[in-house]
């Protein structure tokens, strides 16, 4: 019986490590490829990612790098710093919420150069453009949630224009199609002549342009005289906007790869952050954020070790289980309570004789010792509790000694049951 229950235990661990084991395993792969994160993430791993951009600045030495979990009024400096939100959804064109313009802003308030690229933009849904082709991105859809957390939510109706904050206003122009009616891959060409190793080409993918740009605003990269890729000194910082994220992408470093138009989008500046907000993975502060923070594993394991030991504990016990053969068999005795066994031992131990003897010496030593109450009545109690030692033992009558006494301890004052005692202890005497 023994053995057949270490067998089901044995096989049930194993069982347990087993699941575990696959579990962790299925997890880690699923987050090697990256591709529950959204497009453009830089910890995506296959063709619609970012990680290989992000994994080679990182083997930089001169650069710094991280990635940003928070909203930028979270960021406490954006000095010499590079933030690239790449696959940005496209935010419509104008009006469009002052939270993002304000959001975006704070980054070149602060010194830092923005570098946003939008998601390839391939149909035009407003009223007289193209029909939209269900599951692409069109360019009248906004972001979907322009709502950063903790912003006011009142902030989603403030509108504001792009080209009176930035000088820079959102079109669309259709993209030649084949003959199945897809867009057909375009050529950005250079316009911005003296930066040395920039192509003079490169695959474009997305229909969307810049239009009424500001003089500030220099064009780098344009479809046909439509700016695509655009860039401009905003207060203490710069900005670049690029109407597409593919030169930016895993794919694109494997097929058509471009590292001086990256150099020259990402800039000179040595720390470089890659915006992960824009895409839902944000930083959400709890109990298991800041144990990671802290490294607070070990007290964590040891409070579940504690636990677990609480609960053996409580669940098994260490002294053996009677056997159920010899409690059925009548060998055991049954015990009995306390005070049976107080009585049991008086009368083992102190004779009948004596007894009331005792009992008032213990009395007179335990409870009487320095009580004014009972000057005047210690004799007389001594004088009932000896009365009959004389007489045999037949003639003995304990109990109406006992209630003698305490007739004694309840009366206020006076002798009378005293002399009484004195004249039967003479009549006992005379006889």
């Amino acid at each position: 019986m023994l053995r057949s229950n270490r067998f089901t235990i044995l096989v049930l661990v194993l069982a347990l490590g087993g699941f575990a084991y696959g579990l962790v395993r299925f997890f880690q792969l699923r987050f090697e490829l990256g591709d529950i994160y959204p497009p453009y993430s830089s910890l995506r791993a296959d063709p619609l990612g970012t990680k290989v951009l992000y994994e080679s600045i990182g083997k930089l030495s001169v650069l710094s790098l991280r990635r940003n979990y928070q909203t930028f009024s979270r960021v406490p400096d954006f000095t010499d710093m590079t933030v690239l939100v790449l696959g940005e959804k496209f935010w419509g064109f104008d009006p469009i919420p002052e939270n993002l313009v304000t959001e975006y802003e704070r980054v070149m308030t602060g010194g830092g150069r923005l570098v946003i690229t939008f998601l390839p933009v391939l149909r035009d849904s407003r009223p007289g453009g193209s029909n939209a082709v269900p599951g692409m991105p069109t360019a009248s859809q906004p972001s979907a949630n322009p709502l950063k957390p903790g912003e006011d939510p009142e902030a989603l109706g403030k509108k504001v224009s792009l080209h009176d904050r930035w000088g820079v206003r959102f079109e669309f122009a259709k993209l030649p199609q084949d003959g199945d009616g897809r867009g057909q891959v375009q050529s950005a060409k250079l316009q911005t002549q003296g930066i040395n190793g920039l192509p003079e080409i490169v695959s474009w993918y997305s229909g969307l342009y810049f239009d009424k740009l500001d003089k500030a605003w220099r064009v780098i990269y344009a479809l046909d005289d439509r700016p695509v890729v655009i860039e401009r000194r905003l207060g203490p910082g710069h900005m670049v906007l690029c109407s597409d994220s593919y030169f930016a992408s895993n794919e694109a470093l494997r097929r058509e790869r471009h590292p001086d138009l990256l150099a020259s989008v990402i800039g000179a500046r040595r720390r470089v952050a890659f915006d992960e907000t824009h895409l839902g993975v944000r930083e959400r502060p709890g109990v298991a954020t800041l144990a990671w923070k802290y490294r607070l594993h070990g007290l964590i394991a040891g409070i579940l070790l504690l636990a677990a030991l609480f609960v053996w504990k409580n669940s098994v016990s260490f002294v053996p289980p009677y056997d159920e053969a010899v409690e059925s068999s009548g060998e055991l005795v049954t015990g009995k309570d306390s005070a049976s066994g107080f009585v049991n031992l008086l009368r083992r131990s102190i004779s009948e004789r004596d007894l009331l003897g005792i009992c008032f010496d213990e009395w007179k030593r335990s409870f009487a010792h320095g009580r004014k109450d009972l000057t005047g009545k210690l004799e007389r109690i001594e004088a009932a509790a000896k009365l009959e030692d004389p007489l045999p033992m037949k003639q003995r009558n304990p109990v109406r000694r006992y209630q003698e006494i305490c007739r004694i301890l309840s009366e206020g004052s006076g002798f009378r049951a005293l002399n009484s005692e004195f004249d039967h202890k003479k009549k006992i005497d005379s006889k």
